[in-house]
C-alpha cells in the first residue's frame, strides 16, 4: 500500500510504501486500504485488510 501527496488531485509526488505483504502471515499475498485514515493524538491510524494464498 502506497501513500502519495498531491496539490491538485492530478499531479502526485512523495510516494512512500507504508504497508507490504508479509510472508507466512495472514496478509502474505495482498494488502489493501480499509477505512479512511483516522487522525489521533499519536499520529494517523490506518485500518487495512489482507489475504493469504487461501484468500482467508
Amino acid at each position: 500500500m502506497w501513500l502519495a501527496e498531491s496539490p491538485d488531485g492530478i499531479h502526485w509526488e512523495n510516494h512512500k510504501c507504508i504497508i507490504k505483504s508479509r510472508y507466512g502471515l495472514w496478509d502474505s499475498v495482498r494488502v489493501a486500504a480499509g477505512a479512511a485514515p483516522i487522525r489521533t493524538k499519536h499520529g494517523w491510524l490506518e485500518i487495512y485488510n489482507g489475504a493469504n494464498s487461501e484468500h482467508q
